[in-house]
């Protein structure tokens, strides 16, 4: 059980709370991983514009696993969210 304001709350709780998140959010995932790729596109559908991208050949660490393509996709992300601050 996860915490919000010092207030308990369920994981299924916190989930129906994603629409509210509009800051713009990638969401990076490695495909064998053996339990986030199925959180990670449930956060996704919950997030409003959100990116979400899986590291075809990565497990649970895509920044070590592929930290090249990491790297690049943080990158290019951010700096499309700098592009549209400006």
């Amino acid at each position: 059980m996860a915490t919000r304001s010092g207030i308990a709350v369920s994981a299924a709780a916190l989930f129906r709370c994603l629409g509210e998140i509009t800051a713009p959010t990638l969401i990076t995932v490695g495909r064998y991983d053996e339990i986030t790729p199925v959180c990670a596109e449930t956060l996704h559908q919950g997030i409003p514009h959100s990116q979400m991208v899986i590291f075809e050949k990565s497990a649970h660490l895509a920044h070590i696993e592929e930290p090249e393509r990491y790297l690049r996709l943080v990158s290019d992300f951010l700096a499309k969210v700098e592009a549209l601050l400006n």
